[in-house]
C-alpha cells in the first residue's frame, strides 16, 4: 500500500507540474488556444490551456477530497487533504487556475517526500536483514556444528571462515583477519580484527579464520537493534510533525467554518447577492491554504535524509535530523 501511495503521489505531482508548464506556455505563446465556446457552469470562454488546467485540478482535487472525506467519516477529524481539495477546487471555480494547480502540486510533493522517507527506511531494513546469516558454526567439545542463530547463547564460541558473514556480535579470541563492516558502521575500508577486538553480526570476514566468543543474543545484536529502531521510527513522530498534525486538527475546521459563515451569513447581515459572498468565501479558502507550511516538514526531512544517506548516515529519529538541520 505504501509503494502504491508513493506511485500515486508521484504521478499526481508529475501531471500537475506538466500541466503548469504546458498550460503556461500555451497562455504565453498562443493566448491559451481559444476553442470558441463557453465552459458550462463557469461561463468562461474555453481554451485549451483552461481545459488542461481544469482537468488536472479536478482529478487531483477530487482524489484529495476523497481522502479527506474518508478521514472525516471514519476517523472523525478534519484533515489537510480536505482543506487542500476545497481550496484548489474553489480556486479553479474562481479562475485562479495556476494557483489551484500549484497548491495541489505542493501537497502532492509533500506526500511523495513522506512516503519516500518511509520507503527508504523499509529498504534499509530489508538490506540489513538479508545479510544476517540464519546459521552459525558453533564450536563445542572440540567439534563444529551448524546451529540456528536464535539458539546460540552468549558465551558460546563460533567459527567464521573467510568469505562468510559473522552471525552474531562477539569478541575475537583466536585468529587474525580483515573484516568489512561497511554494512553496519559505514566504514569504507576493511578493518583488521585480532584477539580482543569486537565484531558485529552481518559484517563480512575477508581473509582469515576467526574464532569468536558470542556476547549478544541474536535479537540483541547491533544490526537487530538498528532494524528495530528503523522499523519503530515511523511510529514516532518528530515534534514538528506533531505540531503540524495538531495545527491541522484545529486550523482546518476553523477555516472551513469561517468560509461557510461568510457564504451563508454574509448576504443576511451585510447585504448583497449570495453569489458575491460565495465568491468571497472561496477566496478565503484559497488564501488560507497552508501549502508552504505543510510541505516544509517532509521537504526538510527528505533533504536531510538524502544528504545523510549519501554520506553513509542513518537516523532513526527525525527530531535529531531537524535539530541538526535547524541549528
Amino acid at each position: 500500500m505504501r509503494e502504491e501511495g508513493r506511485w500515486v503521489w508521484a504521478h499526481l505531482a508529475a501531471a500537475l507540474g506538466l500541466t503548469i508548464v504546458l498550460a503556461g506556455l500555451l497562455d504565453l505563446l498562443f493566448q491559451g488556444v481559444p476553442l470558441g465556446f463557453t465552459i458550462p457552469l463557469l461561463g468562461e470562454p474555453a481554451s485549451l490551456s483552461r481545459i488542461i488546467y481544469h482537468a488536472s485540478v479536478m482529478v487531483a482535487g477530487i482524489y484529495m477530497g476523497f481522502i479527506g472525506l474518508k478521514k472525516l467519516i471514519f476517523e472523525a477529524r478534519f484533515s489537510v487533504e480536505l482543506l487542500m481539495s476545497m481550496a484548489a477546487l474553489g480556486a479553479a471555480y474562481l479562475d485562479f487556475l495556476f494557483e489551484g494547480a500549484t497548491v495541489l502540486l505542493l501537497y502532492s510533493l509533500s506526500e511523495y517526500f513522506e512516503d519516500y522517507i518511509q520507503d527508504r527506511a523499509r529498504k534499509t531494513v530489508e538490506k540489513l536483514s538479508q545479510f544476517i546469516p540464519d546459521k552459525a558454526r558453533v564450536i563445542a567439545d572440540g567439534s563444529e556444528k551448524s546451529v540456528d542463530v536464535k539458539e546460540v547463547q552468549p558465551g558460546m564460541m563460533i567459527l567464521v571462515k573467510p568469505g562468510e558473514r559473522i552471525a552474531l556480535d562477539g569478541t575475537v579470541v583466536e585468529g587474525v583477519s580483515t573484516v568489512d563492516q561497511s554494512l553496519v558502521t559505514g566504514e569504507s575500508m576493511p578493518l583488521l580484527r585480532k584477539p580482543g577486538d569486537d565484531v558485529y553480526a552481518g559484517t563480512l570476514n575477508l581473509s582469515g579464520v576467526l574464532k569468536v566468543v558470542v556476547n549478544k543474543r541474536a535479537e540483541d545484536t547491533l544490526v537487530s537493534r538498528i532494524i528495530k529502531l528503523v522499523v519503530g521510527s515511523r511510529k514516532r513522530k518528530a515534534s514538528i510533525e506533531k505540531l503540524v498534525d495538531k495545527f491541522a486538527r484545529i486550523y482546518v475546521p476553523i477555516v472551513i467554518s469561517l468560509a461557510a459563515f461568510v457564504a451563508m451569513l454574509g448576504p443576511k447581515f451585510a447585504g448583497g447577492p449570495f453569489q458575491m459572498w460565495l465568491y468571497r468565501s472561496l477566496i478565503l479558502l484559497v488564501v488560507s491554504c497552508p501549502s508552504a507550511f505543510i510541505i516544509s516538514v517532509p521537504a526538510t526531512i527528505f533533504t536531510a535524509v538524502t544528504i545523510a544517506a549519501k554520506k553513509g548516515g542513518l537516523s532513526s529519529r527525525e527530531e535529531y535530523i531537524l535539530k541538526k538541520w535547524l541549528r
